[in-house]
């Protein structure tokens, strides 16, 4: 791959003149583009290796020193080591065919808002056209193991321990087959592997069990979040109208005191007389009065 990087930098910049597309896209679409051109390169190469290409595109020098390569014993002995690795019972076998797995894929998605799993992309893929073989051994372990995690999620499930009972089929899965490879690649999905595979969060030093029991933890404690935030609601709802009603209850009283107070006789007026009284002391002192006043002199 390192000694095509040149080459592939002129075909991107070509690519780039014809095509646009969102800054956002750019990684990924420069990673696609160095995937597909690596492996049109390799394609290329073999058709002339094996004569299916005359290869009359490459400069007579280079194809001097690419048959000089190609003959090297060391180079037939790593050729060979590799064909027998993709050719062994346990390598990348799978039934695709000519149909690479991104076809595959389209086809399983039978709704837009459907996607298939891990598991119905590889036994697509890596069972015999009737259904009753696997293509390897390794590709026959891997349902073993797959089916006794889906039963352990069951039982924990059934049981209601404390344990994560949500874990995706997916995220099982990717644990079954080892998770992704050192080519970044995971184990019976091809081309597809880049739509299943998870966030990154090996730097955290967490399994995706205790991932798949955090990301529930945070999702019921979010709940738990909301349904606090709509009792804190009800209450100051309900504060707020009892305030009210207080409000107007003082308003009330207080129109009330104001007409009471209207009612009552004012501070500043004379008091009454007492009434005549019989008593014969008093009667007897006011008529000795009236005798002094008339023995006054004019």
């Amino acid at each position: 791959m390192e000694r095509l990087k040149p080459l592939i930098k002129m075909w991107f910049e070509e690519f780039e003149r014809k095509f646009k597309w969102l800054p956002d896209h750019d990684a990924q679409i420069r990673r696609v583009f160095d995937h597909k051109a690596s492996e049109g390169f390799s394609n290329a190469m073999y058709r002339v290796r094996r004569g299916i290409d005359l290869g009359s595109w490459i400069p007579k020098q280079k194809r001097v020193e690419l048959e000089q390569k190609w003959n090297d014993e060391n180079w037939k002995e790593k050729s060979k080591t590799n064909a027998n690795n993709r050719n062994s019972s346990d390598g990348s076998l799978h039934t695709g065919g000519s149909i690479p797995t991104s076809e595959h894929f389209k086809r399983l998605k039978i709704s837009p808002d459907m996607t298939p799993t891990c598991w119905d992309l590889f036994q697509k893929t890596h069972k015999t056209a009737h259904g009753t073989r696997w293509v390897s051994s390794k590709a026959e372990r891997i349902p073993n193991e797959y089916e006794r995690r889906l039963s352990e999620r069951e039982s924990q499930q059934s049981s209601g321990d404390g344990v994560s009972s949500e874990q995706s089929e997916n995220s099982i899965f990717y644990d079954v087959v080892g998770g992704v490879n050192k080519k970044g690649r995971i184990f019976g999905l091809g081309s597809e592997a880049g739509k299943y595979k998870p966030s990154s969060r090996s730097s955290d030093g967490i399994s995706n069990s205790e991932y798949e029991q955090m990301r529930n933890l945070v999702s019921n404690l979010s709940q738990e979040n909301k349904t606090l935030k709509e009792q804190l609601q009800t209450h100051s709802e309900l504060i707020r109208a009892s305030q009210e009603e207080s409000r107007m209850v003082r308003e009330q009283l207080r129109q009330f005191m104001e007409t009471f107070s209207l009612g009552l006789p004012s501070q500043s007026s004379r008091p009454p007389q007492p009434p005549p009284t019989d008593d014969p002391d008093t009667q007897q002192s006011d008529d000795n009065e009236l005798d002094g006043d008339s023995n006054v002199d004019v």
